[in-house]
């Protein structure tokens, strides 16, 4: 007897698209933002295991993690239902299956989570990836040079290994690999989802056209207004969710606001007490989700961190609170401002309003 017939196939693959959860999201048991699948709908990524000899196969033990496009191991990490160590890893006894030679099965709840792109830390993880010694194309994991340009892109892949009646365990040829998922905030200004239905394709997008202001105080309340090229497809604030990811590992949600056809105004907290001590200037990114799909986009910002930045944000901000108050007439899209050139309140409204 052989393992020759045993196969492991893809009958979902994971989105094209995915933002990749930060370790801080996922801390303490929690799960981040799930991975689905690519049908849309909120499916999820499932396989299926054919070829099982009941004679031969005592229990299945099927193990997934993440490669890159050229199948080197790679050191993002997968977390949740059946998930161990950083890898998936479920077993299946072969007698649960009444004497069926195939089963399905599906990552239901499961994450995917990034790595800090500096040198320790993310040497740090690539250890741990090795660690985890699952590497079924047998590539030298160094020779991928990881550095903060080629990670956001990755394929999972899975194999099947069995135990046998000694209880022994041993590894099949069959080995399955995703297509790639690339990250959703890397590509949030041409991101497309493509939903089943019946008619022509849908086709969903997040594509910001710019924020303002792009530099807020730590202390104190601060909106940001984020403008779109095309009309947003929603407009109640529960589809959507704001979040600002700041250096070094600062993570804080943001309050919607207010939702208009080409506008999303979003309220910052007051989050001095995390940055007592930080430097003055600190770089971060303002992102924005849709609820529904996962489809995020963001914009970079800096936040300021000296007790004379939140009094020259109170005029931006008075303006934001009485963004309500349409024109008298609707105005064409103005071009982008020049110094002198349009008032950042006419400016503003008009974005609002279009």
């Amino acid at each position: 007897r052989n393992n020759k017939t045993m196969k492991i196939e893809l009958l979902e693959q994971p989105s094209d698209y995915h933002r990749f959860r930060y370790e801080t999201e996922v801390s303490n048991g929690k799960l981040g933002g799930l991975l689905y699948g690519r049908t849309g709908n909120r499916s999820h990524v499932r396989l299926r295991v054919s070829g099982i000899d009941p004679l031969l196969h005592k229990s299945l033990i099927i193990i997934g993690a993440t490669i890159n496009p050229d199948l080197f191991p790679h050191p993002y990490f997968m977390v949740g239902d059946n998930c161990s160590n950083g890898a998936f890893q479920l077993k299946k006894d072969v007698d649960s299956l009444s004497n069926k030679t195939e089963f399905e099965f599906a990552l239901e709840k499961v994450s995917l989570v990034c790595v800090s792109t500096k040198g320790a830390k993310l040497q740090e993880a690539i250890e741990n990836r090795k660690k985890i010694n699952f590497n079924p194309f047998n590539k030298n994991m160094d020779e991928a040079r990881y550095n903060s340009r080629n990670l956001k892109s990755i394929r999972l892949v899975f194999q099947v290994f069995y135990t046998d009646y000694n209880d022994q365990h041993q590894p099949t040829n069959a080995i399955v690999t995703s297509d790639v998922i690339t990250d959703s905030i890397g590509g949030c200004h041409d991101i497309r989802v493509y939903f089943d239905d019946p008619l022509p394709r849908k086709e969903a997008q997040l594509n910001s056209y710019g924020v303002h202001p792009t530099e807020a105080p730590v202390a104190g309340l601060t909106d940001f207004w984020v403008y779109f090229d095309k009309k947003l497809q929603r407009s109640d604030l529960a589809s959507y969710s704001a979040r600002i990811e700041a250096e070094p590992n600062v993570l804080f949600a943001c309050t919607m606001k207010q939702v208009k056809k080409h506008l999303l105004i979003v309220t910052k907290p007051d989050v001095a007490h995390w940055f007592v001590g930080a430097s003055e200037r600190i770089a971060a990114k303002l992102i924005i989700s849709e609820t529904h799909n996962d489809i995020t986009c963001d914009s970079e910002i800096i936040l300021l961190n000296s007790p004379t930045a939140a009094h020259a944000m109170f005029s931006f901000n008075y303006l934001a609170d009485n963004s309500d108050q349409d024109p008298p007439t609707k105005r064409k899209r103005p071009e982008p401002q020049k110094p002198g050139d349009v008032d950042l309140s006419d400016l503003l409204t008009s974005f609002a309003n279009q």
